[in-house]
């Protein structure tokens, strides 16, 4: 029942708004965009459609999401999720955020080896740049401060 799986359907006015975010593979990205499309909301500078097209929306990501049959279909599903939301920012949020074959790639790590899917390393979407790979593995790096980090 959340309208763009943000407004509450079932009461509240469109003033009870749901701004955590399900389990997810655009993790961070997914939190921005919500924040984001939550405080153009309350600015005023959106409105919404009415009350059987929204429901009707809900509906229909929800009977997606429902038929996903794997984790390729899940990172497509949220793509369209964030970019939607994204859509309705307009310049706000002028980013292509579509980083699926990354995800796609990372899964497939994952599936390889639950325990050394974290060490590998990704090229940056917009500059590039491929980041470095940390000097101590994800499962025997138990100190995360900055002086140790930074090794």
């Amino acid at each position: 029942g959340l309208f763009k799986g943000i407004v509450w359907q079932a009461g509240g006015n469109n003033k009870l708004l749901y701004a955590g975010v399900q389990d997810q593979y655009y993790t961070y990205t997914m939190f921005d965009i919500v924040g984001l499309w939550v405080a153009k909301y309350i600015m005023g500078e959106m409105s919404l459609p009415d009350s059987s097209t929204m429901d009707s929306d809900w509906k229909s990501w929800v009977e997606r999401n429902k038929a996903l049959k794997n984790c390729n279909e899940e990172i497509d599903f949220q793509t369209d999720f964030v970019q939607d939301l994204v859509k309705d920012c307009g310049a706000d949020y002028p980013y292509d955020l579509d980083v699926t074959e990354m995800f796609y790639t990372w899964e497939h790590h994952k599936d390889q080896d639950i325990l050394s899917y974290r060490d590998q390393s990704f090229a940056s979407k917009f500059t590039g740049t491929k980041s470095p790979i940390h000097h101590t593995t994800f499962m025997k790096a138990l100190d995360d401060s900055l002086k140790t980090f930074m090794g």
